[in-house]
C-alpha cells in the first residue's frame, strides 16, 4: 500500500477489502496509522 492509499483509508474508510494479498507489515502500517488518527481498527466491519 502506498502512503496516499493509507491516508485515504484512515480518513474515509469504514472497512478494508484489499484487491490482493496484504502483508503483515502493510496491516501493521494501516493499524498504526489508524491509531495515530484516533481511530480503532477493531471498530471496522
Amino acid at each position: 500500500m502506498h502512503e496516499a492509499m493509507v491516508r485515504r483509508i484512515v480518513r474515509y474508510g469504514h472497512a478494508f477489502n484489499p484487491l490482493g494479498k496484504v502483508t503483515p507489515e502493510q496491516m501493521q502500517t494501516l493499524k498504526s496509522a489508524m491509531a495515530a488518527a484516533g481511530r480503532a481498527f477493531a471498530d471496522w466491519r
